[in-house]
């Protein structure tokens, strides 16, 4: 190779003098550490073998160490040959446009980077744009209401007659504002009974036209009634038969009349359910203020129903029922007692106290129906017999060990165990004076189930165990 450059640059081997070759030798040494130089230095003019590149482009740097012209990657002849994993400098515009956010960068950065390496610049340019408008968000609302303390808001005097003339004050902002604090306000506003009901509210807008009974509107709009009822907004009992079935009895001891209305319990769950619904909205229209329904119908939603309770079925339905206004009742007397309504925390152990009171268990799990063996299908029967097939025999001579008891009893008298001092987390453990809000006197004693089903009731926590 030595040679071939030599005669390449001298001409052909012969007839030349010792200062002529000298010269010539000295200028190929410089040639060979110059382009051995470039080579290591990652030069753009170093040129692959002809086989190893491919046809119609030129190669480009893997790593570009300083940006790049157009004798680095594109070639400045031979029409328009460019790098594949490179940007072209006549689409550079086009580029720009496709990725916004780096737009700013210089012309040498871009065509001297790969595509792909753009790419991920740009995803995360709008990862941390995306990251901090959600933080600016969050801070323009604290600015906001941070504002609200020192802005007021002028209420101009006027009349509203709640249809036709409606003041503008009824448009202002909602107020924001404890749900209790706003309870306890009106309680002073509206006095122990409210205003005169009226029953001229649009239901039909949200799909709720014909669910609420003229007894329903009545006793919605008098926070301290407590014969409100789920079955008084059940679509059922809105039409004329049930309307007319009235039922009179006579009251031991009185020489009064009295005349019942005879409505119908939700008879499944979808009618509950749509009754809460229109309890809910109708408490909305009557009273924008009162978050007592719609509490009472977010613990249900979020308890699943309370189906790990209760069960499905006509019965389950009609312990929700009772249930609901249950809780409307216990609403009613807090309002006369202005005190705030049951939140949605109160919810969860006025529902045990409740429950457990009629001879529930709570957070039971429903035993799976047994088979008979007069029916039933031979393939029940013996799923019934393969756990009897695994048994272990006890050895001869020796009566079988019984199996402890992990049932827990439906009825239990120690169900009146007050479960927060259990947790070190009742109010009255000092006094040792524990009821629920419904009066049921609660017990400060171990609630811990035994292996054989039954309450430890020692004078101690659960949590010693």
């Amino acid at each position: 190779m030595f040679l071939i450059l030599f005669f390449l640059i001298t001409g052909g081997p012969p007839h030349l003098d010792a200062d002529e070759f000298d010269d010539n030798l000295h200028l190929l040494q410089e040639m060979l550490e110059e382009e051995g130089e470039r080579s290591q230095g990652g030069g753009g003019n170093h040129m692959p073998p002809p086989h190893s590149q491919p046809s119609g482009h030129l190669p480009g740097p893997s790593h570009p160490a300083r940006p790049a012209g157009s004798d680095q990657i594109y070639s400045s002849s031979g029409g328009p040959a460019f790098h594949p994993d490179y940007c072209h400098p006549d689409y550079l515009d086009q580029f720009r446009a496709e990725v916004p956010h780096l737009s700013h960068l210089a012309d040498g950065l871009l065509l001297s980077t790969r595509i792909t390496d753009l790419l991920k610049m740009e995803s995360n340019a709008i990862k941390r744009v995306s990251a901090d408008k959600s933080r600016s968000l969050e801070a323009k609302l604290i600015r906001n209401q941070e504002d609200l303390l020192t802005s007021w808001l002028a209420v101009p005097a006027g009349k509203d007659n709640r249809m036709d003339s409606l003041h503008s004050a009824r448009f202002m902002p909602a107020p924001v504002a404890n749900a209790q604090e706003q309870w306890l306000r009106a309680r002073e506003v509206w006095g122990l009974s409210g205003y005169p009901a009226v029953a001229g509210f649009d239901l039909a807008a949200v799909g709720l036209d014909g669910y609420v009974t003229p007894r329903g509107w009545i006793e919605l709009q008098d926070p301290s009634s407590t014969a409100l009822s789920a079955k008084q907004f059940n679509l059922t009992n809105n039409c004329s038969k049930v309307a007319a079935d009235k039922r009179i009895s006579l009251t031991a001891g009185e020489d009064a009349l009295e005349i019942h209305e005879a409505m119908k319990e939700a008879a499944t769950l979808s009618s509950f359910q749509n009754s809460l619904r229109a309890i809910r909205e109708a408490a909305r229209l009557t009273m924008p203020w009162n978050s007592s329904f719609a509490a009472a119908e977010g613990y249900l939603i979020s308890n699943k129903w309370l189906e790990k309770d209760v069960g499905s079925g006509p019965q389950a339905v009609k312990l929700l029922s009772d249930f609901t206004d249950h809780v409307f009742s216990l609403n009613a007397g807090r309002w006369r007692a202005k005190k705030g309504f049951l939140d949605f925390v109160e919810l969860g152990s006025v529902w045990t106290s409740w429950f457990t009171s009629r001879g529930g268990v709570i957070n039971s799990h429903r035993s799976q129906p047994s088979t008979s063996n007069g029916g039933g299908g031979g393939q029940g029967q013996k799923k019934n017999q393969l756990p009897q097939q695994k048994k272990k025999q006890p050895a001869s001579g020796q009566p079988p060990k019984p199996r402890p008891s992990t049932a827990r009893p439906v009825a239990h008298a120690a169900d009146n165990i007050c479960k927060r001092w259990n947790l070190n987390r009742c109010p009255n453990a000092a006094t040792g004076v524990c009821r629920t809000s419904a009066g049921m006197v609660l017990r400060h004693v171990c609630n811990y189930y035994k292996p054989d089903g039954s309450r430890c009731e020692a004078a101690h926590m659960r949590i010693n165990h």
